[in-house]
């Protein structure tokens, strides 16, 4: 053979050498992405089944009750329905507890939105707010090598094993750095990511039900906005820089508080954080009516500054994201779950109280629900319906006066948001949740819940008119007048 012609023939053993590797790694990965997407679907069949399962169990034992009260006795059957529903409440508490997650703050949320809820099934909810069962010391480690190479007690001076609260994507610990700072270190769980994006995908599947119920309600954009905002809370690095921003804005508040982060030990599973001593939300419920007043006029008045002024709204509104130290000051815990608003987004909310608290105008408060995008345009609706529906939305700033949020007011806020249908039928047909304001419904679902919690009563009309920015409403609380001093300042 010719040395031209061996040439050529090493030449096409390369080529085809190569092409068998190209394509074998092809193939390769090809079953890779196939086995990754089987597990993939295999751990969300695997969340989904949990939840199945609980719900079976929580079946099973309402039929128990069913029947006993056939062959029982009154009072005997009364004493196994408590018995039992103490053991549902449980089961939801360790089921959920363990899975984390998505899963986990349905269940948070659930124990302090609705006042109808028995008191021993809410008390053994709480449990989920900040005391979940934790993740071991040796994940923690793992979690610490992973992003910096070093263990915890070679990041920091002094770090404490046990974590002072565990929640649905990670869990603190207290630590001193080498200069001596007390600092709360955030670690999140390993593979929480994934453990939300199962659940997102199981509540994918309840999409295709959404157009027989609602005729007005664009699921696919409020479970698509709802993801995006589930999954950068599991990203610690955006998380630091909601908190910095926050931060920044109630730089000496006198009564907000919002710790500083440190970058330097951040990452985006490791969230650091100046240590905060108060008091808990457990602990503000048994303090004075005064200081319960002003501590929610607090709460109140950052949530609404947050949104009409810094355009931003922490949508985590949460007994467990408080600390109280006296006297209206609350430290606000938790950056997560943010929404930024664009000018229109807060043009289009304005509208809405514009015509409904001042002009009453109804037919131009129609137009603005709908240009908002909370009713179908042309919906076969009465204003009149229309108005009774969402009367209960605005009572709050209706008039302005003193009203007192009970815990009765909050659960019917709670309820005409999550089962509006039943008693307003033609409306929600029609009605929507925007995806720019879909966090917002936590207002409504946590935050009137946390003001009736405490049975607060403000002057809630005028507070708000403060923070309205084509208001500007004068101060007329001892809180108001501290903040307009500082806003003024804050300004400049």
């Amino acid at each position: 053979m010719h040395v031209s012609s061996k040439t050529s023939f090493r030449r096409v053993i390369v080529v085809l050498s190569s092409a068998v590797l190209v394509t074998g790694g092809i193939l390769l990965l090809k079953v890779l992405l196939k086995s990754e997407k089987i597990r993939t679907i295999k751990f969300q069949l695997q969340r989904g089944k949990s939840s199945l399962l609980l719900l079976v169990r929580s079946l099973f034992r309402a039929v128990v009750v069913f029947v006993s009260k056939i062959f029982m006795n009154k009072q005997k059957s009364k004493a196994l329905e408590e018995e039992l529903l103490i053991k549902n409440t449980e089961d939801v508490v360790n089921t959920l507890g363990n899975m984390k997650g998505a899963l986990m703050k349905l269940g948070q949320l659930a124990s302090f939105i609705d006042d109808g809820l028995p008191d021993n099934m809410r008390e053994t909810l709480k449990q989920l707010q900040n005391q979940a069962p934790p993740m071991s010391y040796e994940l923690v480690e793992g979690v610490f090598i992973e992003q910096f190479g070093k263990t915890p007690n070679e990041v920091f001076k002094k770090f404490d094993k046990v974590p002072i609260a565990a929640a649905s994507i990670g869990q603190v610990h207290r630590a001193v750095t080498f200069d001596n700072h007390e600092v709360a270190v955030k670690v999140q769980y390993p593979n929480i990511a994934k453990t939300i994006e199962a659940d997102l995908a199981n509540i994918d599947l309840t999409t295709m039900l959404a157009p027989l119920l609602w005729k007005g309600l664009d699921l696919k954009s409020l479970v698509d906005e709802l993801k995006v905002r589930l999954l950068e809370e599991v990203d610690y690095a955006n998380e630091a820089k909601n908190q910095q921003m926050f931060c920044e804005f109630f730089y000496k508040h006198p009564f907000i508080n919002i710790p500083k982060v440190y970058f330097e030990y951040s990452t985006s599973n490791i969230l650091v954080s100046e240590y905060i001593k108060g008091s808990t939300f457990d602990d503000l419920v048994n303090w004075s009516h005064r200081e319960k007043n002003m501590a929610a006029e607090t709460i109140y008045r950052f949530s609404f500054r947050s949104i009409y002024r810094l355009k931003a709204f922490n949508g985590d509104p949460h007994p467990g994201n408080y600390l109280f130290h006296g006297n209206g000051k609350v430290t606000f815990l938790d950056f997560g779950l943010v929404k930024l608003f664009n000018d229109n987004d807060l043009k289009l909310l304005t509208d809405i109280w514009r015509y409904a608290l001042y002009e009453h105008d109804v037919q131009k408060l129609r137009e603005a629900v709908e240009d908002a995008g909370f009713l179908m345009k042309n919906a076969p609706v009465s204003t009149d319906e229309l108005l009774d529906f969402i009367d209960v939305f605005v009572a709050l700033v209706s008039k302005n006066e003193d009203l007192e949020v009970t815990r009765q007011y909050a659960s019917e806020i709670a309820r005409r948001v999550l089962f509006g249908r039943a008693t307003h039928k033609e409306v929600v047909k029609y009605a929507n949740i925007p995806s720019a304001y879909a966090i917002l419904q936590r207002i409504n679902l946590g935050l009137i819940a946390i003001l009736g919690s405490l049975n607060a009563t403000c002057n809630w009309r005028s507070i708000s008119e403060e923070m309205w920015p084509e208001v500007d409403g004068a101060p007329k609380t001892e809180l108001g007048r501290l903040e307009h001093d500082w806003w003024n300042s804050h300004k400049q």
